[in-house]
């Protein structure tokens, strides 16, 4: 994998900005799969292959190349809904201090009050639009 990712890299990197070569635009056409959209309500469907990439794991890492990326945090929302919707998962974790995390976590579960303050002590990179719909979202799931 580290070889394959040093090669893809080393590839784009040697041509120029727009300009995708041809052995990585045939990798991704038999390796990738599109994503429909990143609409939260959409049919979690074009997700499906998650479930043979995940197979028997019970740990996840969703990274992002950039933090605060809409549409990382907006892929993120949807595939922690299939993995907890197909896949029985049930615990989620970010890189944030745990004792910052406390009053989030306690919001997602149910307490009290409203989100936005919920959220002052995390990271600035998780006060985005995109990670508050996450978080409403499993507080929805959590109240089913």
């Amino acid at each position: 994998m580290t070889i394959a990712l040093a090669a893809f890299t080393l590839a784009c990197a040697l041509h120029s900005p727009g300009e995708v070569p041809e052995p990585v635009r045939a990798w991704l056409a038999t390796a990738a799969t599109p994503i429909a959209s990143f609409a939260p309500d959409a049919p979690l469907t074009d997700l499906e292959p998650l479930r043979a990439i995940v197979g028997s794991a019970r740990i996840v890492g969703l990274g992002e190349a950039t933090h605060g990326s809409s549409e990382f945090f907006a892929f993120k929302r949807r595939a922690l809904e299939f993995l907890v919707r197909e896949l029985g998962f049930t615990d989620f974790a970010i890189e944030n201090g745990w004792a910052e995390t406390e009053a989030a976590d306690a919001w997602v579960q149910g307490g009290p009050g409203e989100l936005a303050p919920a959220l002052r002590a995390l990271s600035p990179l998780w006060q985005t639009r995109e990670y508050a719909a996450l978080r409403t979202g499993m507080r929805g799931r959590n109240a089913e």
